[in-house]
């Protein structure tokens, strides 16, 4: 693990390089443009490590869609990961979080079409999540390289449900964790094939919440990894290659009924500008 590091509130830079942050939405960077290669010998950086060049570039994301409403009303998300060699920065960044403790999965879907409460418990939970998500790619926690979680060293948004999650992290050996046999044995993790890459332009992410399990129905999924909290997802939005920074992701804070129902995605806003 490179570095990593996160925390609430604004005006907050610890990760040197190019990415800069005075307010948690405010973005200063926007990285290289794709390069696609064919050859079977990648080319490597100088210390050695395989440049994956197709992976090359800057990512962000797109319009937000809210999942459990009753837990949240209103979110606003500017996330980017910049992959530069084998430099991998993630950064994401969220305003109208709950007071909670919130963690982030990467899903392997390029959309989460028909997120619903499968159990009518009144609560979408992690495991009705991943049944439209698809599973977890990667987990942005405090070590991305590694699919050991840890619930309870996560950022906690402050007063006004704002947080900077930022970590930077090795291109190779991330994706050598996520070829590990060890995750075919796992339910909530997709093993990457031997020619798979991150490709995160197909990929969502998903905003969750760590919640006190004891005031939810015992039919809510408790965490894998603490059966005291259930982890209940609060927001999903796909990546995109992206060459510019980017403003605020807007979100639909009024859905037609029929969105409600189904959970779909929105149709876009044609009063926002979406040419960048």
């Amino acid at each position: 693990m490179r570095e990593q590091s996160f925390l609430s509130g604004v005006g907050y830079e610890k990760i040197p390089g190019p990415l800069q942050f005075t307010d948690p939405l405010s973005l200063a960077s926007c990285g290289d443009e794709t390069t696609n290669i064919t050859n079977t010998t990648p080319p490597r950086n100088d210390d050695g490590t395989v440049q994956r060049e197709e992976e090359q570039g800057a990512y962000d994301t797109e319009r937000v869609t809210i999942i459990n409403r009753n837990i949240v009303q209103n979110i606003k998300e500017e996330n980017t990961v910049i992959i530069k060699g084998d430099d991998i920065d993630i950064n994401v960044n969220v305003r109208g979080a709950p007071p909670v403790r919130c963690t982030q999965y990467v899903h392997v879907q390029n959309q989460c079409r028909a997120v619903v409460d499968v159990n009518r418990d009144g609560y979408v939970d992690e495991v009705e999540t991943r049944r439209s998500c698809g599973k977890v790619l990667v987990a942005l926690d405090d070590d991305v390289e590694n699919d050991e979680e840890n619930v309870s060293n996560l950022p906690r948004p402050d007063a006004q449900g704002t947080y900077v999650y930022r970590v930077r992290a090795s291109l190779e050996r991330l994706i050598t964790e996520l070829r590990s046999p060890e995750r075919e044995s796992s339910g909530k993790y997709v093993l990457l094939g031997p020619d798979e890459n991150l490709d995160l332009d197909t990929r969502v992410l998903v905003i969750y919440g760590v919640f006190d399990a004891a005031n939810y129905p015992a039919t809510v999924a408790r965490s894998e990894l603490d059966s005291t909290k259930v982890i209940l997802p609060i927001s999903w939005t796909p990546f995109r290659k992206s060459t510019l920074p980017q403003t605020d992701t807007p979100v639909d804070d009024n859905p037609s009924a029929d969105d409600l129902a189904e959970n779909r995605q929105p149709e876009t806003d044609d009063s926002i500008d979406r040419s960048n």
